[in-house]
């Protein structure tokens, strides 16, 4: 039996009683029945203490720590690190949002237009939760090996959800493009997904020489960023990335993407 919107309990932290009452009632619009609310990180650690819920809903700025403080205590916590998380706020800017992005999401909502996101966030959330295999046609995605480079543990380990949600299971982490040179020198990879930002040899520089020096310089490559800078993701595209996408990882879009890659 699949999982409804009306099957999930959310948490929904939020200091202002006028934005929770109003982001209530949209979820309750699209069949969200059981809601929980908070109005500090402390409290919402409470909660969660007491009772896992299926998706958290955050604001950023809170009155005792901000929503990438709240994600990053989740991610350390066994019983937490799994549950899907969403940001909504009108923040845009690329500092306070890059740890929340890195920290693994499902979504990142507009609080001053929040409906078209809330859509999105809610059918990733119900795939994350019960995901199925992706299909790719003639190809078996457990016969796909990829490659998965990202400094960022907190990252790596929210891709690798992912990627085994959708059947992958042969999936070989490093932690820069350094080690990612080292592993295409030994492994033969159907597809390497890596971030940008890394030390040593950074993401760029990374498709550069899997293009002009690798014996793999024919395997399609995913480049995954926080990084919103439309020329940095040019100048990405032109090293030699097939495709560059925008953290946070979704899953729906993976579904669509990866078996284009890699035909």
């Amino acid at each position: 039996m699949s999982l409804a919107l009306s099957d999930l309990l959310l948490l929904v932290v939020e200091p202002s009683s006028m934005q929770q009452k109003a982001l209530s009632a949209l979820l309750r619009a699209r069949g969200v029945q059981h809601i929980v609310t908070a109005k500090t990180g402390n409290e919402a650690f409470t909660l969660l203490q007491s009772q896992t819920p299926d998706l958290v809903l955050s604001s950023f700025y809170l009155d005792d720590m901000t929503g990438s403080d709240l994600v990053r205590g989740m991610r350390r916590e066994d019983a937490l690190t799994h549950v899907p998380f969403v940001l909504v706020s009108s923040e845009t800017r690329f500092e306070p949002l890059d740890p929340i992005r890195q920290a693994g999401v499902i979504a990142l909502i507009d609080k001053r237009a929040p409906e078209q996101g809330l859509d999105e966030a809610l059918a990733a959330t119900l795939e994350y939760l019960q995901p199925s295999r992706i299909d790719l046609g003639n190809i078996d995605s457990e016969d796909v090996v990829i490659g998965l480079a990202d400094d960022s543990r907190m990252a790596r380990r929210h891709m690798l959800r992912t990627l085994n949600a959708l059947g992958f299971e042969r999936i070989h982490c490093v932690e820069d493009g350094a080690q990612a040179q080292q592993l295409i020198a030994e492994q033969n990879l159907d597809i390497l997904i890596t971030d940008l930002h890394m030390p040593n040899v950074d993401g760029e520089a990374l498709c550069r020489w899997v293009r002009n020096e690798s014996a793999q310089n024919s395997i399609p490559i995913l480049a995954v960023t926080s990084d919103t800078d439309q020329q940095r993701l040019d100048s990405v595209m032109q090293a030699g990335a097939n495709h560059v996408c925008t953290k946070p990882f979704d899953i729906n879009h993976l579904r669509q993407l990866l078996p284009q890659l890699l035909k």
